[in-house]
C-alpha cells in the first residue's frame, strides 16, 4: 500500500456516516413526493395499450403528422395535445391515464367556497 492510499483510507474513515434516522426521513420524503404519481398508469402499460391499438407510438406519431419520437414527450411530462392523441388511440380519457396531471382541473376542493356561497 502506498502512502497516498493510506491517507485516503484514513480520510475516508473519519467522514461521518449517515444515520438511519436521516435515511428514514429521506425515504418518507421520497414516498410522499412519489405518491402523487402512483395513480398514473405505468409507462409500459400505456405503451402496451398503444401497441395493441396502433402498432407503436412511432406509427401513432406519424399518423398525426408529428415526428416519430414526439409523442414520447407526453409519457415524460405534461403535454395536453400528445396526451389527448394517446388517450384517443387507447379509447380512454387523458385524465384517466394521468390523474395527477389533471386532478387540479377537476378538483372540487377549489370550488367548494364558491358552491357554498351559491347555495346560501
Amino acid at each position: 500500500m502506498t502512502i497516498i492510499s493510506k491517507r485516503w483510507i484514513i480520510s475516508r474513515a473519519h467522514k461521518p456516516v449517515i444515520s438511519n434516522e436521516r435515511l428514514t426521513k429521506e425515504a418518507k420524503k421520497m414516498r410522499k413526493n412519489n405518491s402523487r404519481i402512483s395513480n398514473d398508469w405505468h409507462r409500459q402499460d400505456i405503451l402496451a395499450e398503444v401497441r395493441k391499438a396502433c402498432g407503436s407510438l412511432t406509427k401513432l406519431s406519424k399518423a398525426h403528422g408529428l415526428a416519430s419520437n414526439t409523442l414520447q414527450n407526453a409519457l415524460d411530462r405534461k403535454w395536453p395535445k400528445g396526451e389527448q392523441i394517446i388517450a384517443e388511440a387507447i379509447g380512454v380519457t387523458a385524465a384517466e391515464i394521468w390523474p395527477s396531471r389533471y386532478e387540479d382541473e377537476f378538483s372540487t376542493s377549489t370550488n367548494s367556497n364558491v358552491l357554498a356561497r351559491e347555495v346560501a
